[in-house]
């Protein structure tokens, strides 16, 4: 089955939600940062896009090493390649 497309700012949202539902993380109240998706071929697993920058993470790296991975398994980017 394809994946379902979303917006830059969709996934964006997506992995925030995911970031911010974790007990742990509406605990300690981080300000956990992550950057825009960001388009590339689809890789090995079929996913177009990947999270490169994170901040503020300390403690909670866990957290958002579940939450990108789950993301893309899920959507991919319905963003296309840069213009050249």
């Amino acid at each position: 089955m394809a994946k379902q497309e979303r917006t830059a700012q969709e996934l964006h949202a997506e992995v925030m939600e995911r970031i911010n539902a974790n007990p742990e993380v509406r605990e300690d109240r981080p300000q956990i940062r992550v950057a825009l998706p960001r388009w590339h071929e689809p890789d090995a697993d079929g996913c177009n896009w990947d999270i490169s920058i994170v901040s503020n993470w300390a403690g909670h790296e866990h957290v958002v090493i579940e939450a990108i991975p789950a993301t893309r398994r899920q959507w991919n980017l319905r963003d296309g390649p840069p213009a050249a």
